[in-house]
């Protein structure tokens, strides 16, 4: 037993506890930061992929109508016509006969014409229509 010195004790955390601490808020902000990069792609992609619903629906009723593909194009059997603007998020919107839909952005927010377009194409399975969707921003919708 000592006497005559009185002991403090130290409080706080070693060198090791900090150095490990931010290792894991590191990887924690590395996983956060590449999931919140693909929500915002996800999120840009929203007014291309909601400006192409009447189209898809317009081929929908199309099929409905004539009982095959081979006349859903623009402007025929309920398909909108086709679309351009210089403005917005959406450049152009087009069907080609058998019903398959192009939408290319415009070149806004980081959106190139040729390298961020979007397709659907439909399918018949079992008399039913399904979709595919194909081009670059396919893994975004």
């Amino acid at each position: 037993m000592r006497q005559g010195k009185s002991w403090r004790v130290i409080v706080g955390f070693t060198l090791l506890e900090l150095l490990t601490t931010m290792a894991i808020m590191g990887i924690l902000a590395a996983v956060a930061i590449q999931s919140m990069q693909g929500y915002m792609q996800r999120a840009r992609y929203s007014p291309m992929v909601t400006a192409s619903a009447p189209y898809r629906k317009g081929v929908d009723l199309c099929y409905q109508l004539t009982n095959q593909l081979n006349n859903c194009s623009s402007g025929r059997n309920g398909v909108p016509q086709d679309y351009s603007s210089a403005t917005g998020a959406v450049a152009f919107i087009f069907t080609l006969p058998g019903g398959q839909i192009y939408v290319f952005p415009n070149n806004v927010n980081g959106f190139n014409l040729i390298l961020d377009y979007y397709s659907l194409t439909p399918r018949i399975v079992n008399q039913q229509l399904t979709w595919t969707f194909g081009g670059p921003g396919a893994k975004y919708i």
